[in-house]
Order: C-alpha cells, then sequence, then structure tokens
C-alpha cells in the first residue's frame, strides 16, 4: 500500500495505492500525524485501492476513530463498487461519510444549508446505492473447523441481507476471520439456506452502537441456485 498527500487549502487528500490489509498500519499512522499537526478535514481516496480484507476494515475504522477523538473528519471518496458492498455489509456505510469522488467530498465541507431530507436522516450520498433487505431473519451459525463436536450451534437474526452477505445480530460473537456453516431460515417455508460464510467485522460499539453486538458475515461458497433463492428473496420482500 502506498499513500500519497497532497492538499487542497485546508483539507487533507490522502491517496490510497494497492491493498489496505493487516500491513497497511501505515494509514493509521499517516491520519495520526496530520492531527497531530492539527489538520481537521481529510478525505481518503480509495479509487486505487484494489483489495481489502477484515483487517483493512478495522484500519479504516481505527484511522476514522482516531479523527473523531480529536474532533477532526475523515471521509471517504472513490470507493470501488466491490469495497462498497463489504462496507455495505457490516453497516460500515452507516457511519462513514462516503462522497463520489474527491471534489465531491470537499465540496461537503463547505457550510450549506441541508435539505429536509438530510435533516432528517433518510438521505445521504451513496448509502443507497445498493439494495438491501432489513427484514429480521432467523439464522444458525457454528464454527466450519476445528473439531465437530465442540463446534456449538449458535442463533441469531440475519438483516441488511444480499447475494453476497449479510449482517448478523447475535450475543455469540466469533472473531473476524472465522469461517462458518450459516443456516437461513427463508420464513415462508422455514426451510433453510446452507452456505459457506466467513466473519469479516464485529460491530464496533463506540462506532456502531446501534448495531452491537452483531457481525458482517461474507458469502464465501455459496451454489448458483443458492444464491438466485437468496436473491429472489430480497426481491420480492423489497417489492412489497
Amino acid at each position: 500500500m502506498k499513500i500519497n498527500i497532497r492538499y487542497k487549502k485546508n483539507i487533507a487528500i490522502l491517496d490510497i495505492v494497492g491493498a489496505i490489509d493487516i500491513n497497511s498500519s501505515a494509514l493509521i499512522e499517516t491520519v495520526g500525524k496530520l492531527l497531530k499537526r492539527n489538520t481537521k478535514r481529510i478525505v481518503i481516496n480509495l479509487n486505487e485501492v484494489d483489495f481489502i480484507d477484515y483487517n483493512g476494515l478495522s484500519v479504516l475504522a481505527i484511522a476514522y476513530k482516531n479523527a473523531l477523538n480529536n474532533k477532526a473528519i475523515v471521509k471517504l471518496s472513490h470507493v470501488p463498487l466491490h469495497i462498497m458492498e463489504l462496507l455495505r455489509i457490516v453497516r460500515l456505510d452507516n457511519v462513514f461519510n462516503i462522497y463520489k469522488n474527491v471534489d465531491k467530498a470537499i465540496e461537503s465541507f463547505k457550510p450549506k444549508k441541508k435539505t429536509f431530507r438530510e435533516e432528517a436522516g433518510i438521505e445521504h450520498p451513496l448509502r443507497r446505492r445498493f439494495k438491501r433487505l432489513g427484514m429480521d431473519i432467523n439464522v444458525y451459525y457454528k464454527k466450519a473447523e476445528g473439531r465437530p463436536e465442540q463446534n456449538l450451534l449458535y442463533s441469531g437474526l440475519a438483516g441488511n441481507i444480499s447475494g453476497s452477505g449479510l449482517f448478523l445480530r447475535g450475543i455469540n460473537m466469533l472473531p473476524a476471520g472465522t469461517k462458518i456453516d450459516l443456516d437461513i431460515v427463508i420464513p415462508e417455508t422455514k426451510k433453510s439456506l446452507s452456505i459457506k460464510a466467513m466473519v469479516i467485522w464485529i460491530a464496533d460499539k463506540q462506532l456502531q452502537p446501534e448495531f452491537y453486538p452483531g457481525m458482517g458475515i461474507q458469502f464465501l461458497e455459496i451454489g448458483q441456485k443458492t444464491q438466485e433463492k437468496v436473491i429472489d428473496f430480497i426481491e420480492k420482500h423489497i417489492a412489497k
């Protein structure tokens, strides 16, 4: 990962190139240095980021929290679709301020009168790009690795479901990176869809108090027919 820093007036723009993963602590350090210089407005440009994993999500979240703790503002721009999908699954799209490009992010720093929809919290840049289903759905899950007899079966409620993942509410949290066997119970039929998945994010109590405790789950192995059933289920209930 490379970080190029440029400025537009008093706004620092971080152009990130490459992958954001476990080796990307330089992003946290760079934001920290800017905060020490009393930089209060930062835009992180993800246009040239080709990969991000659950460790990378944590890096972004830590940088964002550090800024908040120092009364600074961090905004994201040029978020690629695959990264936007991950943010959506783990509900970080409800935390970060996300803009189409750097110019839009910079413009958002200017004081302006908010529209009624913005004041009411029902409109936000790019938040509604993806379809989502927010209804609670019963799910069962357990660790996929290790001794089967030691892997306890847990239950929870899934929401924010898409064809590639879901957000799972439950008191039995598993560490990020844990592979799980997931059964989604379809309400109408009571039949379950079995999917191999992975925990990619644990809801942050400070950033996401309304979603804690909960986990972002990404589907790893999902057959075409199973995925079609998930998508059909979503489309049907969104239409309602």
